[in-house]
């Protein structure tokens, strides 16, 4: 069984705060790093800057990237596609979907569509024995437990190459039932509290599809809600010009989710269609200030306050929500542009998106930042992008610090194979800006795009621990060695072996002994548990800029505030990066406070406001520190240390022209 273990508040940026996302009954898979195409097969092919995308023509005028064979988490009954290129006049992109059913055969190719600068062309008439699409959705007769997609870029003689940036692929297992757990006002789904009480209303501007042309105005509800979020993101689109940039000219409609955002994606956003199994799930999107276009279908009384008493499907923005849970919208169906703004209640709301149209979506932002997370056991945060030092090295000047598998990092811009970074799971203090997340650089290698990322419920607790990667059908399998402190969501337990996501919707196996999952315990467990985590290390060489258990020498290994770091993310409480914002955050102690897991800090020497090393207090006037003096994580007892009787220490003590004060997080 995974060991249960206490969690405490964990701190994120309010921005990637995560919650409890189910992974069922539908999960998206996007693809929008070079990480993601390592082994696909190219066809007159190139590889651009990558600040630029993903992949462009290289000399002929068409060409095709088509995916490794991508294994489902669960069997599944429909898959929706979508891609955002970069489309010159006279360019184009199509994009096809294969599927393995699970008798192990493969599919014929689907075409799910081709867009162009001049807007959509779906192919009606696809249908088979096994499978039938439907405008912008394949429909299964059988379940299917993989796909691969191919994407053909295409120009005409004398123009630029069309760049692709992603491709996103969101597929649903029909015989989970979605949105049975159906809320009431004021809490989420499954009955929980809602997570955020504080209302959010993001100002996304308003805009009635009654007020245009007769001859559109009653199908024109998706460009119409896309017009309103390019708006709220600075690209003032009419809905006319909208309205004819995603026009289906096979389905003569507007509404087709593929062509939307594609044409979102070609003025340059990052736009895709997803599949939201939550209500907390779309609220914790537009919470962090991403309005959100989604489909709902009802029945006349389903949905009080609507402006259309029933539809088969509508299109409309969420733009916030109220303090007691219910949906702030922007209808586009108002008969009037002063009416679009809207509140539904919760519960219909749910009913209409979530059990009708199983939580259809479009999730549109600007391309910059990007959200990724670490794909690798742990990847180097740099100073500068230069490469490691080759030397076996105690100290690098240019480390910073280590960001381990999953965790999140926002990503301002690329220079060569590098990428310029914020780690969101580690903070630090800047006297112009506040808290922010740790600056740096890191492999661009190492990061892929990160999609829909469920919530964490178990960390590892051994210092390694090994995960085995193995592709269904595939004889490869890789073995990595994952840190203490790795957080993972566990998506089923079986004899002894727990299966994990794994960031770019992969899965692995690891120990179940391995792992401590997230549950309220007392605070003496959790003391307890820190303590157990930091002697996990004792003996260890110190690390510069260290926050791993990497064995390889010179590659990893902990600082002193590496170290409690590591410590406490076991017990769920991200604690800042470098010992000085350890103890800015604190709550500060006198020394009779202290208990097992508190903190002492020491600041720099004739300079008491500037500390520069964090030890963790492990009981019985003893504590364990990362010495870079000595090179070495030990235990010893304060005496030994201060050279003076616990019991007479103080806060604010000068020993040695140092300044020693305590800390506590708990």
């Amino acid at each position: 069984m995974v060991v249960s273990l206490a969690i405490s508040s964990v701190v994120h940026g309010a921005e990637e705060m995560s919650r409890n996302f189910p992974l069922r009954p539908s999960h998206t898979v996007v693809h929008a790093s070079p990480a993601e195409f390592t082994s696909a097969k190219l066809q007159d092919i190139r590889l651009p800057d990558f600040s630029r995308g993903l992949f462009t023509l290289a000399t002929k005028k068409t060409g095709w990237i088509e995916s490794n064979p991508v294994e489902a988490l669960y069997p599944f009954h429909e898959l929706i596609a979508s891609g955002n290129a970069d489309l010159p006049p006279g360019t184009a992109f199509a994009l096809e979907i294969q599927v393995r059913f699970s008798t192990g055969t493969w599919s014929p190719w689907y075409r799910m569509g081709r867009f162009s600068s001049q807007g959509g062309e779906s192919f009606p008439g696809q249908e088979d024995a096994k499978a039938k699409v439907d405008i912008d959705t394949l429909k299964l007769k059988e379940p299917a437990d993989a796909f691969r997609y191919r994407v053909t870029l295409e120009r005409t003689q004398g123009t630029k190459s069309p760049v692709l940036r992603l491709v996103a692929v969101t597929y649903t297992d029909r015989s989970q039932k979605q949105g049975l757990g159906v809320s009431g006002s004021g809490t989420a789904a499954h009955g929980q509290a809602v997570p955020n009480p504080q209302p959010r209303d993001l100002k996304v501007p308003l805009r009635s599809q009654m007020s245009e042309q007769p001859k559109y105005k009653h199908d024109i509800c998706s460009p119409t809600s896309l017009g309103m979020v390019l708006t709220y993101w600075k690209e003032k689109i009419s809905t006319m010009k909208a309205t004819r940039g995603v026009y289906d000219r096979a389905e003569k409609i507007y509404g087709n989710w593929f062509f939307n955002t594609a044409y979102a994606g070609a003025l340059g956003f990052e736009a895709y269609v997803v599949r939201f199994n939550s209500l907390e799930e779309l609220e914790s999107e537009v919470r962090s200030g991403r309005p959100t276009v989604i489909s709902l279908s009802f029945e006349p009384g389903e949905l009080s306050g609507a402006p259309i008493r029933r539809t088969r499907g509508h299109l409309l923005v969420v733009r916030g929500f109220e303090a007691n849970g219910d949906v702030i919208v922007n209808d586009p169906a108002a008969p009037k542009v002063s009416e679009v703004r809207r509140v539904y209640k919760r519960e219909e709301f749910e009913r209409a998106w979530l059990r009708n149209k199983a939580g259809v979506a479009y999730r549109i932002s600007a391309v910059w930042p990007k959200r990724m997370v670490v794909a690798v056991p742990f990847t180097h945060l740099r100073r500068d992008p230069k490469p490691l030092s080759s030397k076996n090295s105690s100290r690098d000047s240019l480390q910073e610090s280590q960001i381990l598998l999953g965790e999140k990092v926002r990503v301002f811009r690329i220079w060569k194979d590098w990428a310029e970074v914020q780690a969101m799971e580690q903070e630090n203090w800047e006297k112009h800006t506040g808290w922010r997340p740790y600056p740096g650089w890191v492999r661009l290698q190492d990061l892929v795009f990160q999609g829909q990322m469920p919530a964490t419920n178990a960390v590892v607790r051994e210092k390694s621990a090994l995960l085995q990667i193995k592709e269904k059908g595939s004889p490869k399998e890789e073995v990595w060695k994952l840190s203490v402190g790795t957080r993972l969501h566990v998506m089923e337990e079986r004899q002894g072996e727990s299966r994990v996501f794994l960031p770019g919707s992969r899965e692995g196996l690891i120990s179940s002994q391995s792992l401590l999952e997230f549950k309220k315990e007392p605070e003496f467990v959790k003391r307890d548990l820190v303590l157990e985590m930091a002697r996990l290390f004792l003996g260890d060489a110190y690390f510069w800029g260290g926050r791993t258990a990497a064995e390889d020498p010179g590659l990893g290994g902990v600082d002193c505030s590496g170290l409690v770091s590591l410590a406490y993310r076991v017990i769920g409480v991200d604690v800042p990066r470098n010992a000085q914002d350890q103890y800015r955050k604190s709550r500060h102690l006198k020394r009779e406070e202290l208990k097992d897991g508190d903190l002492l800090f020491l600041s720099e020497k004739n300079s008491p406001n500037k500390i520069n090393h964090v030890m963790i207090y492990s009981g019985k006037g003893r504590i364990i520190e990362a010495s870079g003096e000595l090179n070495q994580v030990r235990e010893i007892s304060a005496e030994q240390k201060f050279k003076k009787p616990f019991d007479q220490l103080q806060s604010g003590d000068i020993l040695e022209r140092r300044t020693l004060y305590f800390g506590t997080f708990f």
